[in-house]
């Protein structure tokens, strides 16, 4: 029987601290980290370059979350996403808040979702997705353990300076982050 991750688990259902949900009245629970309140349109980490902020905007980091997440507002353009990618540190959720998008989890190709729809991709999986609309569609993304974020500034910074980042140089991104690029975009030709 597999066993699972207790902390990842929780993390990704969004229960980082367990110990608050089952305190008694007067026992003396204090908060360890500071609430983080954005407005709409709000980022949470200091990206280098402002097209991060624009396209991935940071709701909740790593260092709010103490480690154990890191939340993101992913706008993506039409027929763009990620390529085939394979995460050995961070599990993955996501979650269609606007527009329609296809996913493809360990070779399996979902149908189109659209707002409402969840998927969660485990660490060692290799998976994709894209939006599959014709208009910028919005995909919620929560990965834990937390850090992320700092593989998004990483890629933002290499475009600003490179324009098309040259294959090697991607894949050495994506593995410092460890993370293995695999493969193209679901809509792009391998």
């Amino acid at each position: 029987m597999e066993t699972v991750d207790r902390r990842a688990l929780l993390s990704a259902l969004g229960v980082i601290a367990v110990r608050p949900l089952f305190a008694k009245a007067g026992d003396d629970v204090k908060p360890t980290l500071a609430p983080v309140i954005l407005p709409p349109g709000g980022n949470h980490y200091p990206y280098a370059i402002d097209i991060a902020q624009k396209f991935a905007p940071c709701k909740v980091s790593s260092a709010d979350s103490g480690g154990a997440f890191s939340a993101f507002e992913n706008i993506t353009p039409p027929k763009q996403g990620p390529p085939l990618h394979l995460h050995h540190r961070e599990d993955e959720w996501f979650y269609v808040a606007t527009g329609k998008f296809v996913f493809e989890i360990d070779g399996k190709r979902t149908e189109e979702f659209g707002p409402g729809g969840s998927v969660f991709g485990p660490r060692g999986i290799s998976h994709r997705w894209a939006n599959s609309g014709t208009e910028n569609a919005v995909l919620v993304v929560l990965t834990a353990p937390g850090g992320l974020e700092t593989f998004f500034d990483e890629v933002t910074k290499a475009r600003a300076k490179l324009g098309q980042i040259p294959h090697d140089e991607l894949k050495a991104i994506y593995a410092r982050h460890g993370v293995d690029l695999l493969g193209p975009g679901i809509f792009e030709q391998p």
